[in-house]
């Protein structure tokens, strides 16, 4: 029996270091946004942005050059069930039948992972990262302001209904898969967690996912080209945590942790 692990949440709240730092932590394959890759290749405005950043894969080569990726490209499949199933095929040549990490972060995706595999050989297992919505406001609010959003859709009341809806929405729908047998397993971590107690979500994974053993080794079984920039090089990140958020304030602030300040405890609970 085959594991994936899908990991998802908002933009900017944690998923591809999580990715990173439990293929450094255990036998596992992490090949970042799979699915995000394939868009990539669809759209050529997209692919052209990309190549334009010269991004390279985490193993330190350029995906066309990379053991991993550079078949996938070459051979580019359309479909999404006969990529999918070829990135499991080239994973299972590359390192044998370990755990897949996928952390396409979207839901629609893993609608899509789901339809692509067969789920009486291979299990899905869900971390769901959310990172605290004060951070998730103020990490919003810079890259709308980089990218010159309107202040209709980049403001601190917009970014806290959204984390709202989103980490709402998604624990319901991830709930629901669960309870269809349509995933195997369902876990919800804080970003801050895992940035201050990263020993214990280790632990609390491995207990949750039997399967995941210790990696002895010093070497990474990851090939992740399409996450977080800081990854690209073929470094390790260093586990700095931005406390620029506490500095933050707009005249919704006290609005917001009335509100949210209950409902993400409320969340902490339950996970």
């Amino acid at each position: 029996m085959s594991n994936i692990i899908f990991i998802s949440g908002n933009a900017r709240s944690g998923t591809t270091i999580l990715g990173h730092y439990l293929s450094s932590k255990f036998n596992v394959f992490f090949a970042g946004e799979v699915l995000t890759n394939r868009e990539f290749h669809i759209s050529k405005k997209l692919l052209a942005n990309y190549q334009l950043r010269n991004r390279k894969c985490t193993c330190g080569l350029s995906p066309n050059k990379c053991i991993f990726w550079s078949d996938l490209i070459n051979n580019f499949s359309n479909d999404i069930p006969s990529y999918y199933k070829k990135c499991i095929a080239k994973k299972n040549k590359i390192s044998g039948d370990i755990p897949f990490i996928d952390s396409s972060k979207n839901l629609s995706r893993l609608k899509n992972i789901i339809k692509s595999v067969n789920l009486k050989k291979e299990k899905i297992h869900v971390i769901h990262s959310i990172k605290n919505y004060k951070g998730q406001i103020y990490s919003g609010l810079k890259y709308g302001k980089s990218k010159k959003k309107n202040f209709l859709i980049n403001n601190s009341l917009y970014y806290a209904l959204y984390w709202l809806y989103s980490n709402i929405y998604s624990i319901v729908f991830l709930y629901n898969l669960k309870f269809k047998k349509k995933i195997d397993t369902f876990t919800i971590i804080f970003y801050e967690d895992f940035i201050f107690n990263q020993e214990e979500v280790f632990l609390k994974l491995s207990k949750k996912m039997k399967f995941l053993n210790p990696n002895n080794s010093t070497f990474s079984h990851s090939h992740e080209i399409g996450g977080n920039d800081g990854f690209v090089k073929g470094k390790k990140e260093k586990l700095i945590y931005q406390y620029d958020w506490i500095f933050s304030y707009s005249i919704f602030s006290p609005l917001i942790s009335l509100f949210l300040d209950p409902i993400q405890f409320l969340i902490k609970k339950l996970s």
